[in-house]
């Protein structure tokens, strides 16, 4: 077997991390071996379905409630586009709004 002395890095998230670490763990490897069969044509021995029922499931940010405030701006927002947009494109009219309503 030749010798292994060459190395490559990679950024992933520490969710990914933690995915590629389940993976290999339930494939009964490193993840470095992991990586290198997966990569170089072998098929990994992991099912999706096993890695997700034992991974942590993800962090689900609550949804945003908009402020009377912030609603009446945006309704501001879109008169002024719509008035605007009998000279250009909604897009451009929709910017040049909201820069005169920062103002």
């Amino acid at each position: 077997m030749a010798k292994r002395d060459k190395t490559i890095l990679i950024r992933v998230t520490d969710s990914e991390r933690t995915v590629l670490k389940d993976r290999a763990a339930i494939a009964g490897k490193g993840v470095s071996a992991f990586l290198r069969d997966s990569g170089l044509g072998d098929k990994p021995p992991v099912q999706r379905d096993q890695v997700l029922a034992q991974s942590p499931a993800p962090a689900v940010k609550e949804p945003r409630v908009v402020g009377a405030g912030e609603r009446s701006l945006a309704e501001r927002r879109e008169r002024r586009a719509k008035q605007l947009s009998t000279t250009m494109p909604l897009s451009n009219a929709r910017q040049l709004a909201t820069r005169e309503i920062a103002e």
